[in-house]
């Protein structure tokens, strides 16, 4: 770290002095390359920022710490918007907490368990329970592997795949739900670059809920987890481990070393405590709802508010009748659309959030399941969950501010310009981009908070080159490749977290899940990017693309895969 520190002032020092026109790159850069060395994105993200720190200042490293704990740091917090991002998830996190301590989690599981009679569907329960528990991609991965790994191992499926279905269903189905521990986080990074980068018209949660069918990769592996299971076909390293699965009854390879010892005690349920589904299907049903009316509530009010005011400075003479029946007449004519792109989503957020949460404990103690004590404590252990989640966002807000200070986006916006790419390309090279920087950190946070306020900017300064009617399905097919592109660098990484857990949960020998996940992510990888992120980038929509692309899956499936239960694999 000592001598990280002194390059890093030397560097500073050297282009402070002499300043070239990369400049503006190279702390997003040095995050990157030091996510390679050091395979930790925290400390990445860390100094990236205080290098982008000490260009701002003169480059003296220790003014820039200064700089990033004094100011950055501080000015990242205090903003109201950061804010309700850190409750949001706080609140979340120790409604899950409260769900997973009263057993009722782990009645949803138990419930899909009971119908598993054979290795098919064994596996299609284990992907349905992994979209049931879509609200925390850590609770997935966690309580689908420990539930489902004796019923696999009864049925003679290999844990390598239990292991991929797991960890190719938790943060796919995670990044695309409108309520999970990821939507805060996510709309926050795409808030704070609209603005800055010219585009402050859009609404960040409805850029959110719009780009969600432009998630090739999240919405293309999915399907694909399901055509596996469900045509009992396999190909590559997978084949091989599930006929001798199927064969010997051997679930790991004779020379496997499978991850164990995971300590799941804040996971666990409290003994005795009923498995009732309900206790989370309430919540979960009480959050959507909240939402939804919250969005409403403050959507409709601001835009009457809106018109209202209007309405006043431009008929300036009208009687108060006058004023009020003419925006009542406007009003009336208020479509979903301006009611959603006026509504304070982090205000309905909150209210559906810490309602959850409420909700949560009154079932359980009002079941008798948890004292309120216990509750209080399961809500708290749920929220320290959240802190590297915290963490990583402190980070991410640090390096955007610093970033746009430096004008990064700008600067790769004119190398882009320059460069001749046609901007319907964008959408793809953003993909690429950013399954190669997740492979490189293990994080997909960690990938958005560096890309995101980029690829904004980009977008943002190429508006007038863009034509009106391919300016919307890029800026959404972009913002879409950043996050599904992150996804899928996760699944293909080692030092990824979430594919460690899923290995540790399933029992599987951790690079024997990653080299049989690998082929699998990389043909939906394929398909997400030549029969969905690249027409799209032309215009096509997403929902022409999805059937074409759910088809050649299954027809690759059916031509390079093998029937595992079949005699020769016919």
């Amino acid at each position: 770290m000592k001598v990280i520190l002194s390059a890093l002032a030397l560097i500073a020092a050297y282009l402070a002095a002499k300043p070239f026109g990369i400049t503006p790159v190279i702390p997003p850069l040095i995050a990157i390359f030091l996510a390679f060395v050091t395979k930790e994105v925290v400390t990445s993200l860390f100094l990236g920022t205080l290098l982008g720190a000490a260009f701002l200042c003169n480059g003296s490293i220790a003014e820039g710490y200064f700089k990033v704990v004094g100011e950055i740091f501080k000015k990242s917090l205090a903003n109201p918007d950061h804010a309700a991002i850190l409750l949001f998830s706080a609140a979340l996190g120790g409604m899950v907490g409260i769900m997973t301590k009263c057993g009722g989690t782990l009645g949803i599981v138990e419930y899909l368990v009971v119908r598993a009679k054979t290795p098919r569907s064994a596996q299609i329960i284990s992907w349905l329970m992994g979209l049931v528990i879509f609200f925390d991609d850590y609770s997935n991965t966690l309580l689908v592997g420990n539930t489902m790994r004796p019923v696999t191992d009864r049925l003679k499926v290999s844990r390598e795949k239990l292991a991929y279905i797991v960890d190719s269903t938790a943060a796919p189905v995670a990044c695309l739900a409108i309520i999970s521990t990821w939507i805060g986080y996510e709309i926050s990074i795409i808030k704070d670059n609209l603005v800055s980068a010219g585009l402050g018209n859009y609404d960040a949660y409805l850029l959110f809920i719009e780009s969600i069918p432009y998630r090739f990769y999240n919405i293309y592996t999915l399907i694909f987890v399901f055509l596996i299971a469900w045509m009992g076909r396999d190909f590559g390293p997978m084949y091989t481990a599930e006929k001798r699965a199927r064969e010997t009854g051997h679930v790991i390879a004779d020379d496997a070393r499978p991850i164990s010892g995971l300590d799941c005690k804040e996971l666990e349920p409290k003994p005795n405590a009923p498995r009732r589904p309900i206790n989370v299907i309430l919540p979960v049903v009480a959050i959507l709802v909240m939402t939804i009316a919250g969005l409403y509530y403050t959507g409709s009010k601001a835009h009457y508010e809106a018109i209202q005011k209007r309405v006043t400075a431009t008929t300036p003479t009208a009687t108060l009748a006058e004023i009020k029946a003419a925006v009542e007449s406007e009003y009336a004519k208020t479509g979903l659309r301006d009611i959603v792109s006026n509504s304070d989503s982090f205000a309905a957020l909150l209210w559906s959030a810490f309602g959850g949460s409420i909700l949560a404990a009154l079932l359980a103690v009002g079941q008798r399941i948890l004292t309120l004590g216990e509750s209080v404590d399961a809500w708290i252990n749920g929220v320290k969950a959240m802190t590297p989640a915290f963490v990583v966002l402190l980070l991410a807000w640090s390096i955007g501010s610093i970033c746009e200070e430096l004008k990064t986006g700008e600067y790769i916006a004119a190398m882009v310009k320059d460069s001749g790419l046609s901007s319907s390309l964008l959408p793809a090279l953003v993909f690429l981009i950013s399954a190669v920087t997740a492979f490189a950190t293990g994080t997909s946070w960690g990938t958005m908070a560096i890309l995101i306020p980029i690829v904004i900017t980009v977008i943002g300064s190429m508006k007038g080159d863009i034509s009106v009617a391919l300016f919307h399905p890029i800026l959404l097919a972009s913002v879409s490749s950043v996050l599904a592109g992150a996804t899928f660098g996760d699944h293909c990484s080692p030092i990824s977290d979430t594919t460690v857990m899923s290995s540790m949960s399933s029992g599987s020998d951790h690079m024997d899940h990653v080299r049989t996940q690998f082929p699998y992510a990389m043909v939906a990888a394929f398909v997400a990017l030549f029969v969905g992120i690249l027409p799209a980038g032309y215009g096509v929509s997403p929902w022409l693309l999805m059937p074409a692309g759910i088809g050649a899956m299954a027809v690759f499936i059916h031509v390079a895969g093998k029937k595992v239960d079949a005699p020769g694999g016919k």
